[in-house]
């Protein structure tokens, strides 16, 4: 009840006003004179349970999250009472673009003071925050207004949960805010360009280094950038690399000895190397493996997959943007075989053919394989065949595939018969006669793309999804676009 008045009382008051001024002093007589809610029985609620309530009804996630902590926190002297002494009120995401001194909001702008910003963060203490900063322009950074806004960003350094620059950050000014103290709270990084200002043959060491950040586990970057990093404390790398060689993007990882998590934009290869590489130093914790495959040169994608050793993976993506491409199938079975216990495969391919002969293999070095999702790949029913349970379930492939998603599924080459009976088999109940046991049963799946399913097909998913015993999930999405 109270959580609907006051969503409610958000709602309402927003349309009264079209912007609660950012830089609304601390003074109650600079709010917007709404009518107190007094009369309330909402008012009566212990400190602390209304605070909790504020912060379940303010969304960190939603478009207007800085308007609505505003707007809540000038609805009368209590409401803004409880709302300046809640600080994880103040804690959501907030984006600074610097050049036109705004305050970003859900792809809004809106304008911004010193004051305004200080009053912000000065709400939020002592909690951690997290900051993107956007917008740089080369001469846009003025003199005589920055300082102030320079100010109030190095003031809150050590607070900094998580880090974004956007569109280009001037060394200059990181390196002021390096100077503003360690990044004690630092947690997740994004980068983007922000050497490009920096000639090659500068010392990137003496501008700004993260190596004062004793809690930075979280990297994404590009692959030329030249900023020190606390390198064998990340445990997630997103790099973005293309037009660099294999060899370099392993240079890169061998430096990461602690990674869990590595995601990869990578350029295509013209030719297959002459000889199959051999796999670099083990990456023994490494648990998941995302690799993109961009750029408009190369057809040739799987060689990376020689290089790389990780025994613990456990999910793999393989994304391709391009057309055409050559599968090279043995390249990812051979990296299977040096990583059995993947139980996550996600292949994007853009609408080339994969053989089906390929992607049997591929399935029968998947034994441990529980969740499976092909986008966007070009198969037929012979496939469909394949993956349907036999009455040996020893030779079925992926036994114990319990989530599948079928996405970008083609008009033509599939028929509804192959999909109902792979389906059907697989949806198996405890007392059927073929039984792979409540864990390996198919629980999820997902299928959509330009493939249009009969109503006589989608009834008989829905006859299928009630027959069993256990939550479950069959969903055919509508006019789906890869």
């Amino acid at each position: 009840m109270y959580m609907t008045y006051i969503r409610s009382k958000i709602s309402s008051l927003r349309k009264r006003t079209t912007r609660v001024p950012v830089a609304a002093s601390t003074h109650e007589e600079t709010a917007p004179s709404f009518e107190p809610a007094s009369q309330t029985h909402i008012n009566l609620l212990p400190f602390e349970l209304f605070s909790k309530i504020l912060l379940i009804c303010l969304d960190a996630d939603s478009r207007t999250y800085i308007q609505d902590a505003y707007t809540v926190s000038h609805v009368c002297s209590h409401w803004r009472n409880v709302a300046i002494n809640t600080p994880q009120m103040w804690t959501g995401p907030i984006t600074v673009s610097v050049h036109r001194y705004f305050l970003r909001e859900g792809g809004k702008e809106r304008p911004v003071h010193a004051e305004g910003l200080r009053a912000w963060l000065a709400r939020s203490e002592p909690l951690s925050i997290s900051m993107t900063i956007d917008g740089f322009r080369i001469g846009m950074w003025a003199p005589q207004t920055s300082s102030r806004i320079t100010q109030e960003l190095v003031q809150t350094t050590s607070r900094w949960r998580s880090l974004r620059t956007r569109q280009g950050v001037l060394p200059s000014l990181m390196k002021t805010l390096a100077e503003g103290g360690p990044f004690a709270s630092l947690e997740e990084l994004e980068l983007e360009d922000s050497t490009g200002e920096i000639g090659d043959n500068a010392d990137v060491a003496t501008i700004v280094s993260f190596l004062n950040a004793p809690r930075l586990h979280k990297l994404t970057m590009k692959m030329d950038c030249r900023i020190p990093m606390p390198w064998t404390q990340l445990t997630h790398l997103n790099l973005h690399a293309l037009g660099h060689s294999y060899s370099s993007i392993l240079d890169m990882l061998d430096r990461c000895s602690g990674l869990a998590y590595i995601s990869i934009v990578l350029s295509a290869l013209h030719f297959p190397p002459v000889v199959r590489a051999t796999p670099g130093p083990p990456l023994n914790r490494l648990k998941s493996l995302s690799l993109t495959v961009a750029g408009r040169i190369g057809i040739w994608v799987m060689p990376f997959l020689d290089l790389v050793h990780a025994t613990h993976l456990e999910s793999l993506t393989f994304i391709y943007r391009r057309q055409p491409a050559v599968w090279g199938v043995l390249y990812l079975t051979d990296f299977q075989l040096r990583s059995p216990n993947i139980t996550n495969l996600e292949i994007g391919w853009n609408g080339s053919p994969l053989p089906c002969a390929d992607l049997i293999s591929v399935l029968t070095h998947s034994q441990r394989l529980t969740n499976l999702t092909l986008d966007d790949c070009l198969f037929d029913d012979e496939f469909l065949q394949a993956l349907t349970v036999k009455d040996d379930v020893s030779s079925t492939l992926a036994p114990r595939l319990s989530s599948l998603t079928l996405t970008g599924l083609p008009e033509a080459g599939l028929s509804e018969v192959a999909m109902k009976e792979m389906l059907e088999l697989r949806w198996v109940s405890g007392d059927s006669d073929v039984d792979m046991g409540s864990s390996r049963r198919l629980q999820t799946v997902v299928l959509g793309g330009e493939f249009v399913f009969s109503t006589a097909f989608r009834d008989a998913m829905k006859e299928l999804q009630a027959s069993t015993g256990f939550p479950s999930c069959i969903k055919i999405l509508e006019q789906y676009t890869s």
